[in-house]
């Protein structure tokens, strides 16, 4: 007695960007017994394969971000408080120099897209002025977010010089240099 059966599982993005897959077929049916014993080795295989693709997203990021790649950094906000804000972390970056900043996006190997919100108001930790949140998103060249910073927050105060702005960048740079500096 034959039966088929076929389980597809869609794997992992390559490098072409196309989602390669996984194709298990059972064409000869086999004693219930052989049948267990196939589909044990079958789920270990895929899990031994989920590992192994996990594994290659995150070699294909540590490419892309690797030291002296270039970036781009794109602000989402256009508020003039944002756009300073914007152009004082593309400072950081120059300084920190791990990767090359370039204007041209075509060029890069990456995208920083850079989400600044700005509210006033005086708050629990801050005496008034503008107070800032940032946002910021790593995109490769196919538009696909890999990676996502959390909220960075802060208040203007005597912490951080009445600033609120450079004080959200500062915290940017710091989660950066602690991800990707060695």
């Amino acid at each position: 007695m034959y039966a088929l059966q076929t389980i597809v599982f869609p794997c992992f993005r390559g490098l072409s960007g196309k989602i390669a897959q996984l194709n298990f077929t059972w064409v000869k049916q086999e004693s219930k017994r052989k049948q267990e014993i196939k589909i044990i080795v079958m789920k270990k295989i895929m899990i031994i394969f989920m590992l192994l693709s996990v594994q290659i997203g995150f070699s294909q990021q540590a490419t892309v971000t690797q030291k002296g790649r270039k970036v781009f950094v794109v602000g989402v906000s256009k508020s003039e408080g944002a756009v300073k804000t914007v152009d004082r972390l593309i400072d950081e970056l120059k300084d920190w120099s791990y990767w090359e900043v370039t204007a041209d996006k075509a060029e890069a190997d990456f995208v920083l897209q850079v989400d600044v919100t700005a509210s006033k108001g005086i708050t629990a930790t801050s005496w008034g002025g503008t107070s800032y949140a940032l946002v910021t998103q790593l995109i490769d060249k196919e538009d696909q977010v890999f990676w996502e910073s959390p909220q960075f927050r802060a208040s203007p105060n005597g912490t951080n010089g009445f600033n609120a702005g450079n004080a959200v960048v500062k915290k940017l740079m710091r989660m950066l240099r602690k991800n990707y500096t060695p």
